[in-house]
Formats: structure tokens, C-alpha cells, sequence
């Protein structure tokens, strides 16, 4: 309802608090800040139909954890999962970001 006058949803809207103000979205849309899309915008995740933030670290993920980094912030290295400045003990540079190390090396190059 807006200033005394009930409103239709948008189309994409199945509950809304106001007429561009989602509170739950059609089948197959996410929600994002009240807002429903077909996906989610970087820096979230898909969360039973709620967009959520992703691990700070993180550009792009899969999750809610510090390993599900799908893509790092530029200059950032993505080694298991997780962002880091430059790659970790157990893993090396490669131009395509860190490789792990074989599990016997503990160093490798």
C-alpha cells in the first residue's frame, strides 16, 4: 500500500512491501535488496532464493565460507578456494593463479 492506495506487486514479486520493494519473488528469481533477478550480482551467492554476500575476501563464489571464492579481487591470488595476497605454503604461481603442490612437497616451484 502506498500512501493509502494498495498497489499491484511487479510481476517478478510474489509478496511485496511496496510496488518495487520485494519481500519474496517468483519461482526461479533471486532476492537481492528487494529486488528480484535471475541471478545474483557479484560479490553474492545464491541462498534458497536470496541473494547473500559472499566471504570478503572474495570477488565472485559459490558460498557463505572463506573457501567457495570462485574468482579473487585483482592482484589477489586464488589457491583451494580461498582469496589470499599471494599464494600460500603448499602451493605455486602459475599464470593462471596458485597450483597446489604435490603432497609430499611442502615448498615447490
Amino acid at each position: 500500500m502506498e500512501t493509502g492506495i494498495c498497489a499491484r506487486c511487479l510481476h517478478t514479486c510474489n509478496q511485496c512491501v511496496s510496488r518495487m520493494n520485494c519481500t519474496s519473488c517468483a519461482k526461479g528469481l533471486q532476492l537481492q535488496s528487494g529486488e528480484c533477478r535471475t541471478t545474483c550480482a557479484e560479490g553474492y551467492y545464491s541462498d534458497r532464493g536470496t541473494c547473500a554476500k559472499c566471504y570478503l575476501s572474495c570477488h565472485t563464489c559459490s558460498g557463505p565460507r572463506r573457501d567457495q571464492c570462485v574468482k579473487c579481487p585483482n592482484d589477489w591470488q586464488l589457491a583451494g578456494g580461498e582469496c589470499h595476497p599471494e599464494c600460500p605454503e603448499g602451493f605455486f604461481k602459475t599464470p593462471f593463479g596458485c597450483q597446489k603442490c604435490h603432497h609430499y612437497c611442502k615448498t615447490c616451484s
